[in-house]
């Protein structure tokens, strides 16, 4: 038994480093397939989600009914310090942003034929408010917690598949109703959370 711990130290930088090189994905962040099926409207916040820098983003307004909602994808890959899809510094809003939680609280929505578990946030500006849908995809499944998260991440970088994951935030406005908000993002998920899923999908599976 000595002898097996022995070598396994032994071997375990050579492991190590050949487990980092065949998780390095050197292509990049391909995101073009995004096949949404709402029409494409102007932007109606100037809301930005103070993450660190991701290596591709995708943020569009769309609008199909009485309420528009923007979907933002933030993707990220090789992952590092300085740049890293869970950590502390990855905020809906940073400390000067002129938008600021106001309320937060868990949900889960059913969509694209599954439960999805969600971070519903109230935001706000003066007397605007954005309503704020978030979660994380990583390795194929969703998740809202860091811990769940970093699990993920480990399990797909002990199958070689390298440390791809994103956030996922949608945002409406809040006029009278947080009902019809939820509304507005609801019919959105049903219609577009497949599209969303598969362009996702197919980014990571570019290894």
């Amino acid at each position: 038994m000595v002898a097996g711990v022995l070598a396994l130290c032994a071997l375990w930088p050579a492991l190590a480093a050949y487990g980092e090189r065949a998780n390095h994905n050197p292509a990049p962040v391909e995101l073009g397939q995004l096949a949404i099926g709402w029409p494409q409207t102007g932007e109606f916040a100037d809301w930005k989600p103070d993450y660190m820098r991701p290596d591709a983003v995708v943020h569009r307004s769309y609008q199909r009914g009485a309420a528009p909602v923007a979907l933002t994808l933030l993707y990220y890959r090789n992952q590092d310090r300085s740049k890293s899809l869970i950590s502390s510094i990855n905020h809906l809003a940073g400390y000067k942003d002129p938008w600021h939680p106001t309320a937060a609280a868990q949900r889960t929505e059913t969509a694209g034929g599954r439960a999805l578990a969600l971070q519903e946030t109230v935001l706000r500006r003066g007397d605007r408010a954005l309503l704020v849908w978030s979660w994380m995809r990583i390795g194929g499944h969703d998740t809202t917690t860091s811990y769940a998260g970093k699990l993920l991440q480990a399990r797909s970088k002990l199958l070689l598949r390298g440390d791809d994951g994103a956030a996922l935030m949608l945002s409406t406005p809040i006029d009278d109703s947080p009902d019809a908000a939820r509304a507005a993002l609801r019919a959105f998920l049903a219609d577009n959370l497949q599209a969303v899923d598969q362009a996702l999908d197919a980014a990571a599976q570019k290894h």
